[in-house]
């Protein structure tokens, strides 16, 4: 009766604030202030109650937690949770099921649930499948727990992809990545921004910066990629008029 509460960027809220409705239970989810105003809608369509505290991820998620304790509702962590990273497992299942075949998988990463639960998935149901991750540059710290083995904590996350921008890594989707990924690579803001845009030529899709990184990763990694049948996983088309808008403009004066 208490309900669920839980922090989010955006994606991982909505799918809490869903699950929430379809079982009859109250949502509150943390925001950083300056959020993607086409996520928060996205929540309380959903009927979440949203509240924004913070500059970051991080510092929203700590105040997550704290209502959590105070209020005795359960929190959600959007990567430190088996449940989850099962659940979200699922969707490089459904890649599987449609491309069997497959030789590489590319995976962005921001708390590392998607990411460690693509290793599971993917590599359980086809051991040698290429499993990639991608970490913006100006927000790295999944990328540096996995070269150092640390499970780290940042200052500052630097990058316009809100799905990306987290400066802390969990214990439960690091080890699990340390042990299974194949790679894991950085890409600009101004990659990302590329890749935004074509994506919406080339595959009138519409993906928000988060979404587009494994594109970008895939430009990367072009030349060990040749010859090979690849997906990126788009997580998140919650990109604004202005954010594609920005990208299109940017992406003209390169």
């Amino acid at each position: 009766k208490l309900g669920v509460v839980t922090a989010s960027t955006g994606n991982h809220g909505q799918s809490i604030a869903y699950a929430a409705r379809l079982f009859g239970a109250r949502a509150i989810i943390y925001m950083p202030e300056e959020a993607n105003p086409m996520k928060v809608e996205g929540m309380r369509r959903l009927g979440a109650d949203v509240v924004f505290e913070g500059v970051d991820f991080d510092e929203c998620r700590v105040a997550a937690e704290a209502r959590a304790e105070r209020d005795g509702m359960h929190y959600v962590h959007s990567a430190n949770e088996p449940k989850l990273i099962a659940g979200v497992a699922t969707a490089t299942l459904e890649v599987l099921d449609a491309q069997p075949d497959l030789d590489a998988l590319i995976v962005p990463a921001g708390g590392g649930s998607g990411l460690s639960g693509a290793c599971i998935a993917g590599k359980g149901v086809s051991p040698n499948l290429t499993v990639t991750g991608v970490q913006a540059e100006g927000a790295p710290v999944i990328y540096e727990s996995w070269k150092r083995r640390e499970v780290l904590s940042f200052e500052r996350a630097d990058t316009f992809a809100e799905g990306l921008a987290t400066r802390v890594a969990f214990s439960l989707p690091a080890r699990i990545i340390w042990s299974m990924v194949d790679d894991i690579v950085l890409v600009s803001d101004r990659a990302m921004k590329q890749a935004m845009v074509t994506l919406l030529e080339g595959a009138h899709i519409a993906a928000e910066g988060a979404g587009a990184a494994s594109l970008a990763a895939a430009w990367r990694l072009r030349e060990q990629l040749e010859g090979k049948k690849v997906a990126c996983v788009v997580s998140g088309g919650n990109v604004t008029i202005d954010g594609l808008k920005q990208a299109m403009d940017e992406e003209r004066s390169w």
